[in-house]
């Protein structure tokens, strides 16, 4: 493996996502970086969806498709079968809904061979189901946006996730024997806890960068939002819990269940 482009495995869950798929791919292509394997993971699709990614399948020189039989509810095993099989040295995770802007992949390699960090995420640009910008506003990701590039560790991220999932690298061997949990209890939340457990087995220290590396894609009847943003966050309250108890993470436990309820009844105030 060439040590100075080494190989991006690009993990793509993918359902009844026919009206965005084709600009996702589309934003992968145009990186400028370019040694990298998509592998999408088709969760079941009812819609075109895989009719679009079979057609790309002939721009990709390195196009995998894994499809499950039947609907898992949620992204977390179309994200583990995706690890599974990667073959890179590096794990880059991209939603079906988002886009990628051109650079991502070539400046967010760049720190993190870098630096000592355990993976690097970024700042997110609000798009509607149109793609038109949204105003930064309320909510659980409404105004992920940071004026530096800072890093940040386990305990600030027990206070709150501000990570987006679709703007995160790693190296695979800090992954481990991590897997984003199924259990349905997890849905919507699966990817925080997966950020704490990575965390937690390795420095304990991520970087955030203030660049929108990503078209974040905010979608009225996506999961989260059926969910809800306060359900979301007793939810977030709860693997703050979990995590406690599982890692036994170093962190103020009390301080950050106030902190996070204080937030969902907030937001419950507001709605």
């Amino acid at each position: 493996m060439n040590e100075s482009s080494p190989l991006v495995s690009i993990v793509i869950p993918l359902y009844n996502a026919e009206n965005y798929i084709e600009e996702t791919l589309q934003s992968v292509l145009n990186q400028t970086y370019n040694n990298y394997e998509v592998i999408v993971v088709d969760n079941a699709s009812t819609d075109s969806s895989m009719v679009i990614v079979n057609r790309f399948a002939f721009e990709f020189k390195n196009l995998k498709v894994f499809c499950c039989e039947v609907n898992s509810g949620g992204p977390a095993k179309p994200r583990n079968i995706g690890i599974e099989n990667a073959q890179g040295e590096y794990i880059a995770f991209l939603d079906s809904d988002d886009i990628w802007h051109p650079d991502k992949l070539e400046k967010q390699l760049c720190l993190l061979k870098g630096g000592g960090w355990d993976f690097v995420s970024s700042s997110i640009h609000r798009i509607d189901e149109h793609g038109n910008t949204l105003i930064k506003g309320k909510g659980v990701f409404g105004g992920l946006s940071f004026r530096r590039t800072a890093e940040c560790d386990l305990k600030g991220l027990m206070y709150r996730n501000n990570v987006i999932t679709s703007s995160v690298i790693l190296k695979k061997t800090n992954i481990k024997g991590v897997r984003f949990n199924e259990n349905d209890f997890f849905k919507c939340v699966e990817d925080y806890l997966f950020w704490l457990e990575v965390l937690s087995n390795n420095s304990g220290f991520y970087l955030v960068c203030s660049d929108e590396f990503v078209s974040y894609r905010v979608i009225e009847s996506s999961l989260s939002s059926k969910d809800g943003k306060y359900l979301m966050l007793v939810k977030s309250v709860l693997v703050n819990c979990y995590s406690h108890v599982k890692f036994k993470a170093p962190y103020n436990f009390l301080g950050a269940t106030i902190f996070n309820f204080f937030r969902a009844f907030r937001l419950m105030l507001l709605k």
